[in-house]
Order: structure tokens, then C-alpha cells, then sequence
């Protein structure tokens, strides 16, 4: 009724006192009405916390990622070398087989085969079958065989090779200087006539590592100094240094022979040991070549006296060395092979 009349006298209503408010405030409801409130303050809220993964989980899939990469590009790769393999390959500049051709081997038995071939003597025709078949490709060789009729004697002194032509590392053509003697028989005693310079074309071809002579030897004619074709073996040879060490190989090789301890006549430096107990008979031949200005290849063939019915003629290649002493200077010996 008091409601209606303050309504109705447009007056406001009255205000509960303030003991009266907290007497009928529901503590319930107002619990409620606070959680409602907190639930809605998160749901507005700018951000909400997310829970962070960990960083292990994010290294491992870098990694795959990574190896899965490296693995797609070497199979494009593989894939284009297979489909479209590259048509320019860079390759070695050829060496020509020549290179390999045994020169120096090749020229001591083409030296040796001229010497036998152009000796002859008709009261021992087995002496030249013998000498031939040492160097011979077919082996064994008959007596007479090779163009000789059998008869005269003639014999060669001195041997040189002035060229060397390989065709192959196999095959090759030496050329051979050489002087014979040549005899007649006067009152059935055979005579030395006058000697005579001549050249020869020797074929040589390496077979199962043996340097033989195939086919027989041709004369030809001798071979100039200038146009002689020249081999890295320094093949011509030096008369004069041949002729200033002839005294001292004949020396050297007695010592060689006879005695183990070469040194003083050896080139300091040099790891040479004597044979001894074989004595020198003489140096058949000993020919120094052309070659560096203190360094020189020489050939030589010595006569070795075995015993008192023997003697066995042996080839040498020789390595000489210039030795200065002072205002003096000689060449010595600083190796020695058999050829």
C-alpha cells in the first residue's frame, strides 16, 4: 500500500537501510555471481597462455629436413649423369710407344751381330754359326747361313752405332759403323789388306724380354755426323775422351778383374767391387760416346783370361765421371754393367 501511494504521489520509492541489504544478500549466489565474473574476465582476455613444445622435438625435424634434402639432390644428380652423361672427358696426351724401345740394349746387340756377321774364316766356319746365334731370333744358326759362300777371311775391328730408329717399343733399326780387315792368301798364308770403313742396317725386336736380331743385316751407306739421327742416349761417339782414357780403362779393368777393392780408381762416390782372381787378358774395344760435360757413357768389350787355355770376351756398359783435382781434372769410372 505504500508502494502504490509514493507511485501515486509520484514520489520516490525508500531505500532499505544498509543492515537490511547484507540481511538479504544470498552469500550463495554472490559465490556464484564472483566465480561467473572470474570466468568471464579469462574468456575476454587479449591472450591465453599456450603450452610451449619442446625444443628437441623442433632440432630433430631441421635435421630430417635437411638429410631428406641432401638425399633428393644426389638422386637428381645420379638421375642426370645416368640420362645425360657429359660428352666432353678430359683425357692423358698419348706417349708414343717409341719412348720405350730399349736403345741402349738394342744398339750393344746389333753391334755384337755386326762384328759376327761380317767375320768370317773359311778353315773355322763354325766360329761365325756360334757367334750368330748368341743374338740370333730362330736360336741356333748354321754354319754358312746368312749370305756367306764360305770362303775368304776377313775380320772386324772396331764397331760403333750411329743411329737408332725405333718403330715400336719392340721394333726397331740400328745402324752400325764398323771396320773390317779384310785378307787374301799369299803363298798359303793369309794377309792383312787394307782396312775398310762400311755401315750397316741391323733389325732388332724385343721377344719374351730378349733383344734379338730378326732377319740379317744390310750394308748401307755411312751416315753423315749431321744427318745421323740422334737418341736421347747420346749414341756417337767422342774420339778424343776415347782416346785420352784408353790407357786408364785398360787399367781399370785389370784392376777389376784381379783385385775386390777398386776404389782408387774409381770415381769418389762410387759403389764399384771388384771381381778378382780373373786376369785381363786385353780391352778388345772401349769406345766413349758423346754426352754431358762431366758425365759420358762408354761401351767396352774385354778379354778375360779364365785359365791357361781359356780366354771369354764380356761386354760392359761403362757410366764415366769427370773428377777435377786442383788444375788437373781425368774421368773415372762411376759404374759398370754387364751389356
Amino acid at each position: 500500500m505504500e508502494k502504490f501511494l509514493r507511485k501515486l504521489l509520484n514520489l520516490p520509492e525508500k531505500k532499505p537501510k544498509p543492515a537490511e541489504t547484507e540481511a538479504t544478500v544470498d552469500p550463495w549466489n554472490q559465490a556464484a555471481a564472483a566465480a561467473k565474473n572470474v570466468t568471464t574476465q579469462k574468456n575476454n582476455a587479449a591472450w591465453s597462455p599456450v603450452e610451449a613444445q619442446p625444443r628437441a622435438k623442433l632440432w630433430h625435424r631441421i635435421v630430417r629436413g635437411l638429410v631428406i634434402a641432401v638425399l633428393v639432390f644426389f638422386l637428381l644428380a645420379g638421375m642426370r649423369t645416368v640420362l645425360f652423361p657429359s660428352k666432353s672427358t678430359a683425357t692423358a696426351p698419348a706417349v708414343p710407344s717409341t719412348v720405350y724401345f730399349p736403345n741402349v740394349a738394342a744398339g750393344g746387340v746389333a753391334e755384337r751381330y755386326v762384328s759376327s756377321y761380317y767375320t768370317w774364316d773359311e778353315n773355322d766356319k763354325d766360329k761365325r754359326a756360334r757367334a750368330l746365334s748368341l743374338d740370333s731370333a730362330g736360336g741356333q744358326v748354321e754354319s754358312g747361313a746368312f749370305g756367306w759362300d764360305n770362303k775368304g777371311k776377313q775380320t772386324v775391328n772396331s764397331t760403333n752405332v750411329v743411329a737408332v730408329k725405333p718403330e715400336s717399343d719392340s721394333v726397331g733399326t740400328v745402324t752400325v759403323r764398323y771396320t773390317a780387315t779384310p785378307y787374301k792368301l799369299e803363298k798359303k798364308e793369309w794377309k792383312p789388306q787394307a782396312q775398310q770403313v762400311r755401315a750397316a742396317d741391323v733389325k732388332i725386336q724385343v721377344i719374351n724380354d730378349r733383344v734379338a736380331v730378326i732377319g740379317t743385316p744390310a750394308l748401307v751407306s755411312i751416315p753423315e755426323a749431321s744427318s745421323a739421327p740422334l737418341t736421347d742416349q747420346n749414341i756417337m761417339d767422342d774420339p778424343a775422351i776415347t782416346e785420352s782414357t784408353s790407357e786408364y780403362a785398360t787399367t781399370f779393368f785389370k784392376a777389376y778383374g784381379s783385385e775386390t777393392d777398386v776404389s782408387a780408381l774409381t770415381a769418389p762416390g762410387a759403389q764399384i767391387a771388384g771381381m778378382g782372381g780373373t786376369k785381363l787378358e786385353r780391352v778388345v774395344k772401349w769406345t766413349v760416346l758423346t754426352g754431358e760435360a762431366d758425365q759420358r757413357h762408354a761401351v767396352a768389350t774385354v778379354k778375360w783370361k779364365l785359365n791357361d787355355a781359356t780366354t771369354l770376351d764380356q761386354s760392359y756398359d761403362v757410366t764415366l765421371k769427370r773428377v777435377t783435382s786442383g788444375q788437373t781434372e781425368r774421368w773415372q769410372v762411376a759404374a759398370i754393367q754387364g751389356k
